[in-house]
């Protein structure tokens, strides 16, 4: 980022690039996400880059690298990238609600993180390691 803001910093166009950030982690609550938007925001100003905003998606590991046609239960995020496609399409602002949509927590915290401990044990069985999940190296 340093270095395109670097590279950036002397150019004079009417016509500056948009950025978007949509930003996904893997606590299940999206506000983890904020600092890292924040950033961005920050990034684009620098860079004189039209700030477009920021999305925070969280729940990571629940998606997984799946399509999200096969993750049950986030039609919120299916609605709100649509949302932001076509307003990009049709060079339309993105609305304030859409960023809340995309934020919305699609998996209740207590499910998350027992699918999370199921998901470490079985990694630890598989890689014959089981038992190392309870050291205490402190």
């Amino acid at each position: 980022m340093e270095l395109i803001v670097k590279a950036r910093k002397d150019i004079e166009s009417k016509d500056n690039p948009n950025l978007l950030a949509i930003i996904n982690c893997g606590f299940p609550e999206s506000l983890h996400n904020n600092v890292a938007i924040d950033i961005c925001n920050i990034f684009a100003l620098e860079s004189k880059m039209n700030w477009l905003g920021g999305a925070g998606i969280g729940g990571g590991g629940a998606i997984d690298g799946r399509p999200l046609s096969e993750v049950g239960n986030i039609k919120n995020i299916i609605q709100g990238l649509n949302l932001i496609s076509e307003c990009i399409i049709n060079k339309n602002e993105i609305p304030k609600g859409v960023f809340y949509l995309l934020s919305k927590q699609f998996i209740p915290t207590w499910l998350y993180v027992n699918f999370g401990n199921i998901g470490w044990r079985l990694t630890a069985k598989k890689n014959k390691v089981k038992t190392s999940l309870f050291y205490k190296p402190y």
